[in-house]
Parts: structure tokens; sequence; C-alpha cells
């Protein structure tokens, strides 16, 4: 969480100084600052023998002081620290290290006075790859590639598990599905209430198959994402 805040707010326009050392949970730190439209003021504070690029990455505490930014007044000011005191890494991709800022986020126009809402996109359409890992006896990993389409109402998922490739498509104006092995054989099946991306209305939609609550994508925030289930 705590690097995450920082990498949505970097861009060119932000400057970093150096603050002096701070005695935090009883050990000193280095810590740097920001301002951002002298409305909000950023200082992040790391261990001492980090060096700055690594700092920004791990730091014990990030204060955030300022203003409301949907005011016009400046006399209620907020203050917030956020105490940071594990980061745990994934365990198989090393998530963290692996995530940067990427377009839309930490945009100057959006941490500008009265800024807009965050950009909603309807999609229609999407494309992802995912890895699934299941622990028990044993642990298997299946990578699989999706593509799903909401207007006609088709999705295709291609998985591969123990060097085994097969191909499933679904098609929910039939409410068939198709399976697709190694070898060439093919077998249909009907689909029903457990078949992916179906809701509890027994309803095909992306939000059911993105395990997300409502059917418009807000994207305030781009990357991996990590499910999981106990």
């Amino acid at each position: 969480m705590g690097p995450s805040i920082l990498y949505r707010l970097s861009h060119s326009s932000i400057v970093w100084k150096t603050v002096e050392d701070k005695n935090i949970r009883g050990t000193m730190m280095k810590g740097a600052t920001t301002d951002i439209n002298g409305r909000l003021k950023i200082t992040y504070y790391y261990k001492k023998h980090f060096d700055d690029d690594f700092g920004i990455k791990y730091p014990s505490r990030i204060e955030f002081s300022g203003y409301d930014p949907a005011s016009s007044s400046l006399l209620n000011k907020e203050n917030l620290n956020l105490e940071i005191y594990l980061q745990n890494e994934n365990d198989y991709d090393e998530l963290a290290n692996e995530i940067h800022p990427l377009p839309g986020i930490g945009c100057p126009f959006y941490l500008a006075p009265n800024w807009p809402d965050f950009p909603i996109l309807k999609v229609s359409y999407v494309h992802y790859t995912m890895y699934e890992y299941i622990k028990g006896s044993t642990a298997t990993r299946t990578f699989s590639e999706i593509h799903a389409s909401r207007k006609h109402k088709l999705l295709r998922i291609k998985s591969s598990l123990l060097g085994i490739t097969t191909e499933a498509i679904y098609d929910y104006n039939l409410g068939v599905s198709y399976l697709f092995e190694e070898g060439g054989s093919c077998s249909m099946f009907p689909t029903d209430k457990n078949s992916p991306g179906i809701n509890p209305n027994g309803y095909y939609n992306l939000a059911s198959l993105l395990l997300v609550d409502d059917d418009m994508f807000t994207f305030e925030y781009l990357g991996k994402l990590n499910l999981v289930s106990v």
C-alpha cells in the first residue's frame, strides 16, 4: 500500500527534497518531501541504510498534510500518517517489485483544485492472462489466456496445466460450451450456473468474470491483481 501510493503520484513535475533525519519508532530515518499545488504536502521516511531509490520503495512512514481539493478554503487542514511495519512480497513473482506507474495515475490534472472524477470506461471486451496456484498435497499452477465479449456473449479460455493445453469456448447465446483438447477431440456441454462469468441470477457479464461488484469499471489502479481464495 505504501509504495503504491507514492507510485500513483510519480510524475516529472514532482520534485522531492531531502528533510532532516527523524526518530520514528526508535529508529533514526532519512526522508524526502514534496508539495503538490500548494494543497498537499507528502513526506516519506525510510531506514538510513537504504539508498534513496530503494527507500522510496520501502518507506516506514508516509505523512500527508493538506486541504480538501474540492474546497476553496485553506482553513481546515488535515493530517494523515501511514505507519508501515511490514511489506510482504508475492511468493511467486515478487509482485511488489514489478508494479510501475502507468498512464492515468498521478497525472497533475487530477491533483489540481476542483479535480474531476476519475474516468469510467464501459467495457465490452476484455483480454487478459491469469495464473492460478492451487496448494494441496501437491502444488499446481495453471496458466490461462482469456478473451471475453459482453456484447456477443462469448468467452474463450485457453489453459495450460502440466504441459497439457486445452481450449474452451462458451457461447451464452446458445447456452453451450465447446471443449477442445490436444489430439483434435472436441466435446460439447450445456452451460450452467457454474460456468465462468455467470452471476447469481444466471446471467453472463464481465463483472462476474472479473469478480467485481459492478459492470462499470473505474480504472483507479493499473497493474497486476492477486486474488486469494481460502
